[in-house]
């Protein structure tokens, strides 16, 4: 996964498995979660920074492609990068991987958002700098139109 981080690990446990013998999706939304903090750290947003005044970013479009199950016991890997980056928009693609094997895949699009006037608003120059470093290439965002 070129250009993609690791961005967290784990094993599922017991309390993640629900009546159907595989893990619960609540626990995928929150793994992906994991992976957008972990992109966001890197960029300079980070709680003690919203604290501050700053910008941070709010979720609003997510596709999560299931391939295989997760079992109990499953060691998981986390691969988080970023597709796009625009003043008002960043699009993070996830990779849930067991084995070698990519279990689920995620893309988030968020857009920009001010946590005290609580409205839209732009990245800085700074974290779209950042931003630029992490994109990848060669992975399709699933939000742009394309015609």
């Amino acid at each position: 996964m070129i250009g993609f981080i690791q961005a967290a690990e784990g094993v599922v446990p017991e309390s993640w498995i629900d009546v159907n013998g595989h893990m619960n999706i609540m626990w995928y939304t929150q793994i992906f979660d994991r992976g957008c903090e972990a992109v966001l750290k890197r960029l300079g947003i980070t709680e003690a920074s919203i604290k501050l005044g700053g910008i941070t970013v709010v979720a609003a479009r997510i596709l999560t492609i299931h391939r295989r199950e997760m079992l109990l016991g499953d060691k998981w890997h986390l691969w988080s990068a970023l597709l796009t980056a625009t003043p008002l928009t960043l699009t993070f693609s996830h990779r849930l991987v067991v084995a070698g094997g990519v279990k689920a895949v995620c893309h988030i699009q968020s857009q920009a958002f001010d946590p005290v006037s609580r409205s839209q608003a732009k990245l800085s120059h700074e974290i779209l700098s950042r931003a630029e470093r992490l994109l990848v290439s060669g992975v399709i965002d699933p939000f742009i139109v394309r015609e």
